[in-house]
């Protein structure tokens, strides 16, 4: 028999830590339709209601703190961003169970995703309310990546 993941408690969690030293400035200030990727996807995150959001600020937390001014979010700081992707989760997934220990899953995404908008990260919610799966991802090209939810039986792995 199947097991079925049931998450009615979500967080999300962006990950802006980045440095982007192959654009040569923070993506996350790139501008489209005059408004920044790290805003249009805080935006995508906040407009699911009810869903509190983490946000994972690291190289260019001076520089992006101003637009991260809502009450609606928390942000935190991954001293240790030059790791990668991964030392940004760890860091969002201690938050998350600093501030958020009734969480049941998180839904990962990234600020440079500029196709990104709240009905995207809505169906993935129900597909993966639908699959009943601990892992529910996006797919490009045939790779997955994210967004990305997973259960909290995966957070274990996720923190390695």
């Amino acid at each position: 028999m199947n097991e079925t993941f049931v998450i009615r408690r979500l967080v999300v969690l962006l990950l802006a830590a980045g440095q982007s030293s192959r654009l040569g400035r923070p993506k996350q200030l790139l501008e489209l339709a005059g408004e920044t990727l790290l805003s249009k996807s805080v935006n995508a995150a906040l407009g699911i209601n009810g869903i509190p959001l983490v946000v994972v600020l690291g190289a260019q937390a001076d520089r992006l703190a101003h637009l991260l001014e809502d009450p609606r979010l928390k942000v935190a700081h991954n001293a240790g961003w030059k790791e990668g992707m991964a030392s940004s989760i760890r860091v969002g997934l201690s938050e998350i169970d600093q501030y958020y220990p009734e969480a049941e899953g998180v839904l990962i995404t990234v600020c440079d995703q500029p196709g990104l908008d709240t009905a995207t990260l809505v169906r993935l919610m129900e597909l993966q309310r639908n699959t009943g799966k601990p892992v529910a991802a996006s797919t490009y090209a045939g790779r997955l990546g994210t967004p990305a939810i997973f259960h909290r039986s995966i957070f274990p792995s996720l923190m390695q």
